[in-house]
């Protein structure tokens, strides 16, 4: 995959979010997460949200910070198998401010429900969910 879609992976910024379980904020994950780390050996260059977090850390922000991801051209996110957002993160997708970000409006918004990988065909799963993103086909 890194080779049919390298600049594609490699010109573009990303973040890695999940909805969070604190009472009205979300995750940033770092490039160290199980789907940093799958996006890392892709090639994908991390966009200043998910570079700002410490390796193997999640970063919990309010919803109204959506402006962290502002320079992100993909945002990566953790869906439930039926593919519908998981863990409030349509709470985030629901705000003005995310709507207006560069990656919501070109429809780069990607969801995996192998957001934590445990096994090959879930790494799998990342990388399919990475290349349908990628080729304008994000969920």
């Amino acid at each position: 995959m890194r080779k049919t879609l390298g600049p594609k992976l490699t010109d573009s910024s990303w973040d890695v979010i999940q909805g969070g379980f604190d009472s009205g904020n979300y995750w940033i994950y770092s490039s160290a997460s199980p789907v940093g780390d799958i996006l890392s050996r892709l090639g994908v260059r991390f966009a200043s949200a998910t570079a700002s977090v410490g390796e193997g850390d999640t970063r919990s922000v309010s919803y109204e910070r959506a402006d962290l991801l502002k320079d992100a051209d993909y945002v990566v996110h953790y869906t439930n198998n039926d593919g519908s957002p998981a863990d409030d993160i349509q709470k985030l997708f629901a705000l003005r401010t995310f709507k207006e970000l560069p990656a919501a409006k070109k429809h780069r918004v990607a969801g995996t429900p192998d957001f934590l990988p445990g096994s090959y065909s879930d790494a799998m799963g990342v990388v399919d969910s990475v290349e349908n993103a990628s080729r304008g086909q994000a969920g």
